[in-house]
């Protein structure tokens, strides 16, 4: 960013932001062409990212007053470090506004925030295919770790597993 560029605002997401993280979203299914698995809608997000029981939290960026991206978290718990952390769900900066820094701040917010929560650290995934993001992340520092599969259960599967579950153990 040049110093005659703009700042760049981060604010916690109100519940009016719901049709601009919706239309976040949607880009990032669209950018690694998976848009024909999106289904979420922007009620889902007002019902599901806001109140007392958040099921996660955004941070919005603007720039010059304009909606420039999010990050998208939830608080994470690793069993392994015995820390808490966060898990970028979503990070996503409008093609208008790429290449002025707008990522690296909301990763440096993010960052903050979950600090504040007691987190110390932050994960997130990475589309094989996105190499953009991949050269982001590495730039920032972070390391692709692991060759752990993702493992999903969603539908009439969840609904099977949930269903057949013993009452013993009282859950």
């Amino acid at each position: 960013m040049s110093p005659t560029s703009p700042p760049i605002t981060v604010r916690p997401a109100v519940i009016a932001d719901a049709d601009n993280i919706y239309i976040a979203l949607r880009g990032i299914a669209e950018t690694v062409s998976e848009l024909h698995k999106f289904t979420s809608t922007a009620d889902d997000i007002r019902r599901h990212g806001f109140g007392e029981t958040a099921a996660f939290t955004t941070l919005v960026a603007e720039l010059d007053g304009k909606f420039a991206g999010i990050s998208l978290f939830f608080p994470v718990f690793s069993t392994w470090r015995g820390q808490r952390g966060g898990f970028i769900q979503d990070l996503f900066v409008d093609e208008a506004f790429r290449g002025r820094g707008v990522a690296d701040e909301l990763m440096r917010r993010t960052a903050a925030f979950v600090r504040r929560q007691g987190g110390a650290y932050l994960v997130l995934q990475v589309d094989r295919r996105n190499l953009r993001a991949q050269s982001f992340y590495r730039r920032l520092g972070m390391e692709i770790v692991g060759e752990d599969l993702d493992c999903f259960a969603a539908g009439d599967l969840f609904n099977t597993l949930a269903d057949t579950a013993g009452s013993e153990g009282g859950t």
